[in-house]
């Protein structure tokens, strides 16, 4: 398992199996403690972070904006990453420090590198 890959299970609040996401969510809307909002991904096992860095986050950020949410901070927001046959559920801020820790990216630089992101809409 790759690095990036144990740190998003470290920052996972749930790891659900993926057969049962559907009935997870229903679970918390039910009881009234979901999310403003659940962003899916959807990555192959053996999947690069590459893919993640390049494709996934810009793509994040970009609908986030969209929606009037920050893209920096991602408050409200799930982010629910299947993987194989799991679920790994980050809040939004979790999923956005995977990769700063990745990345190894200071606040500024992170502001400055979701800006470009933007800009690229």
């Amino acid at each position: 398992m790759s690095d990036w890959l144990a740190l998003l299970e470290r920052k996972a609040s749930e790891i659900v199996p993926g057969a049962e996401y559907n009935d997870f969510r229903s679970a918390l809307e039910e009881r009234g403690e979901a999310p403003d909002l659940f962003y899916e991904i959807f990555l192959a096992e053996k999947s690069a972070w590459e893919k993640l860095r390049d494709a996934v986050y810009p793509q994040f950020a970009r609908y986030l904006k969209s929606k009037s949410i920050n893209p920096e901070k991602a408050g409200g927001v799930a982010v629910s990453v299947f993987v194989g046959d799991r679920c790994l559920i980050l809040e939004g801020g979790a999923f956005l420090d995977v990769f700063k820790g990745v990345e190894g990216l200071s606040a500024d630089a992170f502001h400055s590198l979701v800006l470009s992101w933007l800009a690229h809409a």
